[in-house]
């Protein structure tokens, strides 16, 4: 690439960047997760000094981050539920039970219960 071009490049206006403190507060998504995603190099980041300092950050441009929000595995939905998870009055419940059931669709709609295991208690010997 010659000198003009990286001046071009350079006069353009740049792409929104975030930190990855601005993500964590978009997403909700915990530091550990993102960072990870950058270090596995999922989430692509440049690092920027800050200021005349030796302190330097990562940043993210906007458009990489909501790629890879869009395309990770377990990606939640707008409102920050997860994708599978299914919120109803009862009386929406009773509704999609039987609009499923009509469609012989076979779904887990509600959470199950969970076993109680009681202990087996032996008869004393006479």
């Amino acid at each position: 690439m010659n000198t003009e071009s990286k001046k071009q490049n350079a006069s353009t206006t740049p792409e929104p960047m975030m930190t990855i403190k601005d993500i964590l507060t978009k997403s909700g998504l915990s530091g550990i997760y993102v960072r990870k995603a950058i270090s596995n190099g999922d989430l692509p980041s440049v690092l920027v000094q800050v200021g005349a300092t030796k302190v330097y950050r990562r940043e993210i441009k906007a458009a990489d981050f909501e790629t890879w929000r869009a395309t990770r595995k377990n990606s939640r939905r707008e409102d920050g539920r997860g994708r599978s998870i299914l919120y109803a009055t009862p009386e929406e419940l009773t509704k999609i039970k039987s609009l499923l059931a009509s469609n012989n669709v076979e779904a887990l709609v509600e959470k199950p219960k969970p076993q109680v295991h009681k202990p087996k208690v032996e008869a004393p010997k006479a």
